[in-house]
């Protein structure tokens, strides 16, 4: 286990210095196509149309390559958050449901209605419970239709 957490260690090291120097690449390289851009944008304006339009092409490009370099940088930043998220969301959850779980509810009761009496009435004259399996039988029955004991 001790091996796994130096690998673990030694790995996230490695990856913290790749995005620190992808960073670093990525804004050096920010700043030169900024510097690209205003030097074409200057070419341009004194009407050198092609050094201008080839430095502001450049610019353009170097930029494209320097956020697609700081954006991978930030990656490992985005997945950790992403996971410790997660973490907490799944965490809340847990607690909820435990909550809801934990929780005496209190059913009201059900109103009585005029047909009530007469339904349990019936119910209660044409069937009975069979002491042994608990099947519904009739009331008039001596064995049971389904276990075959006698009431």
């Amino acid at each position: 286990m001790a091996k796994r957490n130096k690998y673990m260690e030694y790995k996230e090291r490695n990856v913290n210095k790749i995005c620190h120097n992808l960073k670093i690449a990525g804004f050096c390289l920010l700043t030169v196509s900024v510097i690209l851009v205003v030097v074409g944008a200057v070419f341009l304006a004194k009407h050198n149309l092609h050094i201008g339009i080839s430095l502001l092409v450049v610019g353009i490009f170097v930029l494209a390559i320097s956020l697609v370099l700081v954006v991978i940088s930030f990656i490992p930043n985005f997945s950790n958050y992403t996971i410790k998220t997660s973490q907490y969301i799944q965490q809340a959850g847990k607690e909820d449901i435990e909550d809801l779980m934990s929780a005496k509810v209190s059913y009201p009761k059900r109103r009585e209605t005029i047909f009530d009496e007469p339904i349990q009435n019936e119910i209660k004259k044409n069937q009975i419970y069979c002491k042994y399996c608990g099947k519904q039988i009739d009331e008039d029955s001596k064995f049971c239709k389904y276990c075959g004991k006698e009431l």
